[in-house]
Order: C-alpha cells, then structure tokens, then sequence
C-alpha cells in the first residue's frame, strides 16, 4: 500500500503495485454463508480489484458485477431471478420477431436500427475465433440481443460501440438470456455514454479535464495551448470502455476492476489519466500538435495492464487525499 507522504510526492518514478494473483474457485466458493449469501461483499469487491478473477468462477462472479445477481442475494433467491430473467428475455425478444412483414413496411425506426446493427455484428472482433464465422452461435446471439436491447430500451435504441461490450460479455457467460441482462446491467452503469445528446460522455470527458488541470498542470497547459482539451481521441476509451485498446483477456481483467467500485465509481478516468500521462514527456519534448498527439493516442495498445492499473490507484489516492 501507499502511504499519505509517498502519494503526495511529486517523483517521475511511480511506485508500482503488483497484481494479486485472482480470486480463485475456492475463495469465491468460501465468501457464502449456509444460505448462500456472500458474507462480505467488500472484501470480495477488494479481491477482484486489485487481482480479477480465475476464468472457471468467471461466468457466476459477472453476474454479481453487472447486477445480474444483488450481492445480498440467497441462492435460493438466484435461481429464482434467472428463472425469471430468462423469461422475461422471450417477453421482449418476441415482440420483434413477432413482426410481419406488411408491419414492417410501416415501421422505418425499427428497420433502420436492424440495418446497423446488422453491419455492425458482421465486423465484431473477427479475430476472434468465437465470431470468426458469419454463421457462429456467437454472431447469432449477438444480434438477437442488440435487436432485442432496441426494444427493451427504445429510448437509446442502439449506437456503434454497443456491439464491442455485448461481445465480451457473450465470451464470458455463453449464454444468449444471460449475455442480455449482464449487458442490461452494463447499459445501467455506462448507457449514459450513448445518449444521443452525449451529455453523459461530455460529462465525463469534463470530469477528465479537472483531473488532469489537478494532477498535472503542466501538461494541462500545453494541452490547453494546442487546443487538445476537448479530448476527442479518449471519447473512444470512454464509450467502449478500453475494449479496443487492449487484448480480451486484458479487458476482462480490466473491467472487472472498474465494475467493482471499489475505490471510486469513476476509476476509468484515472486509468484514462494513467494513459495519457504515459506519453507526456515525448508529447512536449516532440513539440507535438494537435494531430500529433491524435495520431497517438488513437494508436496507443497497451502489453502492460498492471502498470497502468497501478499508475491510475496512485492518480486516484492522490486525487482523494487532496477532497478529504
């Protein structure tokens, strides 16, 4: 851990946090009482945090983190809400396949979210082999649940980029119900982003902004100088939550942490922070511009997600000790 004075030392050197090893089948299987009920959330929150999670526990521990399942929830209680989630799936995915042909005709909202999304699922994570062929359950799965979303939240309909996170959600629980109602509950969590108004990504691309003005003013400046505060090239980061910028396997990891909440409801601002602080030195030793730093940026792929972790938590310490 790191103490107040280390934290508050501005040093070029960060300190670096290691990787837990993941919370593994047997931990997770001890965290639940004779009822099973997970004794205490928090410390299995911590668990993921700071080392994830064993791939066998991967598919039930998602389902506490995207509000499948509450943490307070009995097991007797959890088959009872995927029972009824499963049902609840049919109920909204019947009322497009229902469709007629004559009602389609008339319906030209409806025909033209099916058209995007149907370009989109064809060109999802390709290279990976579960959605290599056009004809994979993977591919199916994910189409009916975007088609399927547009109706269960008609309001945000669909937008590019719902696609990427439906995609790693489906890897994970391999289950077409399942997959729906995690990525309902990320919708719950990130849906903001997609707003058509983009207050909501807005938001926090100004959250992102104080952050840097506080832990870096330097950089702020230059930034400010070269007209680069709007932050256009993190606007992906945010709305896909680093899905492109890292490997699958990384991003499980990753948003295993964000999911948490454990330190801050915001922590993907500070992992943004960490990324972009990453390449300060040569942003203003190159005298780089506006297009310079976008080329970047929207290059960057990170080969060490622990240092990146580990640099944002110091962000994120530092940033709490100064609003105590």
């Amino acid at each position: 851990m790191l103490d107040t004075d280390e934290i508050l030392t501005t040093s070029p050197t960060l300190p670096q946090i290691e990787r837990e090893k993941p919370l593994s089948e047997l931990e997770w299987k001890n965290a639940f009482d004779k009822d099973g009920k997970i004794v205490d959330p928090k410390a299995i929150k911590k668990r993921i945090f700071y080392g994830g999670v064993e791939d066998s526990i991967r598919i039930e521990v998602w389902k506490f983190l995207l509000g499948y399942y509450t943490w307070e929830s009995t097991e007797t209680e959890r088959k009872l809400i995927r029972e009824q989630k499963h049902q609840n799936y049919d109920i909204v995915r019947n009322q497009w396949q229902s469709i007629i042909p004559d009602q389609e005709k008339n319906f030209s909202k409806f025909r033209n979210r099916r058209s995007k999304i149907e370009r989109d699922v064809v060109r999802t994570d390709r290279s990976d082999p579960n959605f290599e062929s056009l004809e994979s359950q993977y591919i199916i799965w994910l189409r009916k649940i975007l088609i399927t979303y547009c109706f269960f939240n008609w309001d945000i309909g669909y937008v590019q980029g719902m696609n990427d996170l439906v995609a790693v959600i489906l890897v994970i629980q391999n289950d077409e119900a399942d997959g729906f109602w995690c990525f309902k509950g990320m919708m719950d969590k990130f849906g903001k982003h997609f707003s058509k108004d983009q207050n909501g990504i807005l938001t926090q691309l100004e959250k992102l902004r104080k952050l840097m003005s506080f832990l870096d003013p330097q950089f702020y400046k230059y930034l400010g100088d070269i007209d680069a505060l709007k932050f256009f090239f993190v606007y992906r980061w945010i709305l896909i939550v680093f899905r492109r910028e890292f490997s699958l396997e990384q991003v499980k990891i990753l948003w295993e942490a964000i999911l948490t909440d454990y330190y801050h409801k915001d922590f993907m601002l500070f992992f943004a922070t960490a990324i972009l602080m990453k390449e300060k030195e040569r942003i203003i030793s190159e005298g780089m511009n506006f297009d310079s730093i976008l080329k970047v940026y929207l290059s960057f792929q990170c080969a060490n997600l622990t240092l990146f972790k580990s640099t944002s938590l110091f962000y994120l310490r530092k940033w709490m000790l100064w609003n105590c």
